[in-house]
């Protein structure tokens, strides 16, 4: 039984010629009987091939070599061997990790407020135009190859993330990543494994990629109440809704409950938390599918 494993952190490391490091850690192994390699190489402990560095993120384990050192077959060392220069050193192409590149985005959207919140509307509360702005975003291109056509091919077609979702070590709320295009390659073959490669790019925007639109139109919800004895009707109808007196030419903003906002009060005052009102009452729309993103090979 193994009774205790302590790691000796970076036993030895050195920049080589190429300009890649090469570390080697040491586990030291006590054990209360007889073991064998096996026995060693499956502790939870031990570090597995081609899993990175505990502490040195771009370097991969690549020979993992348990020695027995002592006598009575109860001392152990193994010996783990890192290296940043690894993506054409493993020898199975299906275990190669992701490669993942980024590079930046502006995305042409249409603008709902402005950065305090505010709608684009006139002194009065009339809407004005649509305001088209760039937003920034980022486009996270993913290679990684895999033993076949993937199960969720179809499905993941200009898909959203449907939940939070990793990548590269950032994290993204639900809906701000969508599937831009999907690649597969032809079969390949290395080292008689054959394999095809796929790559995936996926376009980030913190605005999210469903639809959202403002909450308008040329018709209020207005209820009225009607009281007999003990019983009390309300109903609720549609109302064109009227600008000085005529109806509105113009869509007008709408709050949560449908009836019309109104910015200016009687005497052409601000009236508080209208603004407000029109962010509450945005109409989020799903416009395109989406898609549990922990199926994608992003490791």
């Amino acid at each position: 039984m193994i009774t205790q494993v302590k790691r000796i952190p970076q036993a030895s490391g050195d920049w080589g010629e190429d300009g890649h490091l090469q570390i080697t850690d040491v586990y030291r192994v006590h054990t209360s009987g007889r073991v064998d390699v096996l026995d060693i190489l499956s502790d939870s402990r031990i570090p597995k091939r081609y899993t990175f560095h505990p502490e040195v993120d771009a370097a991969l384990c690549m020979r993992v070599a348990p020695t027995r050192t002592g006598r009575g077959n109860r001392l152990w060392d193994v010996t783990c061997s890192y290296t940043t220069d690894w993506r054409n050193n493993i020898e199975n192409p299906l275990l190669r990790p992701a490669d993942i590149t980024w590079r930046d985005a502006e995305h042409l959207v249409g603008a709902l407020y402005d950065l305090d919140g505010k709608p684009f509307v006139s002194t009065s509360g009339e809407l004005l135009e649509d305001a088209q702005i760039e937003t920034p975003g980022e486009i996270a291109t993913i290679v990684k190859n895999v033993d076949g056509m993937p199960s969720w091919y179809g499905a993941s077609r200009n898909a959203v993330n449907s939940h939070g979702v990793w990548i590269d070590g950032s994290f993204y709320e639900a809906g701000m990543c969508r599937i831009k295009s999907r690649q597969l390659s032809g079969w390949k073959a290395e080292n008689d494994i054959s394999y095809r490669t796929l790559t995936l790019e996926i376009h980030i925007r913190k605005i999210g990629w469903q639809a959202a639109m403002l909450n308008r139109g040329f018709y209020e919800l207005v209820s009225t109440t009607e009281t007999e004895g003990e019983t009390t009707t309300v109903t609720v109808a549609r109302k064109r809704i009227l600008v000085d007196g005529r109806p509105a030419v113009e869509p007008q903003l709408l709050d949560v409950d449908g009836k019309v906002i109104e910015f200016l009060d009687s005497e052409g005052n601000p009236v508080e938390g209208a603004h407000q009102k029109v962010i509450e009452a945005v109409r989020h729309f799903r416009v395109r599918p989406t898609f549990d993103f922990s199926q994608l090979p992003l490791t």
